[in-house]
Formats: C-alpha cells, structure tokens, sequence
C-alpha cells in the first residue's frame, strides 16, 4: 500500500465532536498512560492514517502501549506493536465514529468493517449509546493488516491502533446455493418485479459477481443486469441487486446514494 496521509483541513465532519468508550469512565491518566495532544495522525505499520478527528477545547487524550481492546471478539487480541489512545470529554459518540468511519472506509482510504476474524462486515448501530467497530486495511508488510479498534461510550472512545497478522476476507459463500443457482432463479423473475422493464428477463444479460456482499448482516450475491444497446451493440447496466443466499430477498443499490432497497421480501 502507498503510503496514505490524509490531510485533517479536508475533512468536513468533526462539527459535532463525538467520542466512545474505555472500559469505564476515568478521570486523569491512570498508570502507565500519558496525556497528549489529541493527534492528528496514527502511525500504523509505517504508513500515517488521520486519527479521530476532535476539538481540542475541553478534549484530554491519554496514551498507553500495548492496550486491551474493549468490546472485541476473542480472536482479535493485540500484539506489541498495539498503540491505545484514550478520549475524554467527547459528545454524541456514535456520531464522530460513525464520520470518521465513513472517512476511513471511503475510495481514497480503503479501510474494511470487519469483524474479529478480520471478515468483512456490516457498520454496527452508530446511534447506540455505546459500540465498538473495527477498521482494516491491507498492511505494507507482507500478511499483516492495519487495524483500527474503536469503541464509544457515553463522553469517551478508545481507539487501539494494531499490526497483526491476518487477511481481510469476504464472508463465505452460502452453502446449497451456486452462482449459476443464483442466475436462474434471477432469470425466472419477472422484470417489473426488479423495477426493470419489458415481459422477460431473457431481455437481458445477468452476471453474478465473485465474492459476498453482507445486507443488513445477510450474506447475498451481487448480481448485475445489463442490457444490449441496439446502436452499439455494448452492454449498458440496468442495475445492480443482491440475492440473499436463502432467496428470500433482493435488494437494489442505488448508484446515486450508494445505498440498497430491498424490492423483495
């Protein structure tokens, strides 16, 4: 991966300053911990990635090595290479996690949601009151990824900055349910059901896309529709669905918002 700085002035969402959690509530530095300035950078397996971005003005930041992540799975423990960062005197914590995620996971960033087995995953409920998610990125070492740990709480976050060793996945594919399963059963549907138009979906071409998408924590196929222009004899899209692995349900994405509806179900 090149090396990745994003600049703090660009980012447009810190007006709200959110935070998370530590285990409990703590005032001051505890052993071990040393107060800072809130960062503006992590340093991450050599490469700098923007920290949580916060106001300075009544925010205390406290530092340790080597922390215990809260609210992660088992399998997802720290090595020595683990940095923590402690916030203090935040707001409205789901929201600032839920932007800085939003940041992290965007096309020039590329970060993952991922769970504790380093699977790619669903955002968790960011109006909660408290939560934790995890941010992955390939690593510039070989077989290791950048891992961020957030968790938020009322008036705080902890952020764990780690190297471990590990792939990011996508979730498994459905058992009993193959590609081409998935391709006829999407054929036999009639178009208007898609929101497409015409009398048969022999009209169009329809492609499953390799690797799992997960729709509100249900592992679907991406499935993609396209059409044949008379003009030109080129493919144009029609749309985009995903088709949950028990077929219960398909959803549509809507390439405008970047968000999906489901049509059925």
């Amino acid at each position: 991966m090149k090396r990745k700085k994003a600049i703090l002035a660009a980012v447009g969402i810190v007006a709200a300053a959110g935070a998370a959690v530590f285990w409990m509530r703590r005032d001051g530095a505890a052993d071990g911990e040393q107060s800072i300035d809130p960062p503006e950078e992590y340093r991450i397996g050599g490469v700098d990635v923007i920290a949580l971005p916060v106001m300075s003005d009544g925010v205390s930041v406290y530092q340790e090595e080597v922390l215990a992540a809260a609210g992660t799975a088992p399998e997802m423990e720290t090595t020595a290479d683990a940095v923590g960062y402690r916030y203090e005197g935040l707001s409205d914590a789901g929201t600032l996690v839920s932007a800085y995620t939003a940041l992290l996971t965007s096309p020039d960033l590329g970060f993952d949601i991922v769970d504790g087995a380093l699977v790619r995953a669903d955002a968790p409920d960011f109006s909660a009151v408290s939560g934790d998610v995890n941010l992955a990125h390939r690593a510039a070492e070989a077989d290791k990824v950048m891992l961020l740990r957030l968790t938020w709480a009322a008036g705080s976050c902890t952020v764990v900055t780690d190297t471990p060793e590990g792939e990011i996945t996508d979730p498994p594919a459905p058992e009993g349910m193959t590609m081409e399963e998935a391709l006829d059963y999407v054929r036999g549907l009639p178009p208007s059901l898609l929101g497409l138009e015409g009398s048969s979906m022999e009209d169009y071409r329809i492609y499953a896309l390799d690797g799992m998408a997960l729709i509100n924590g249900i592992p679907c196929i991406p499935v993609s529709v396209y059409r044949t222009a008379e003009d030109t004899d080129t493919n144009v899209v029609e749309g985009s669905f995903f088709l949950s692995s028990d077929q219960s349900r398909i959803y549509r994405l809507d390439t405008a918002t970047g968000t999906v509806e489901e049509v059925v179900g």
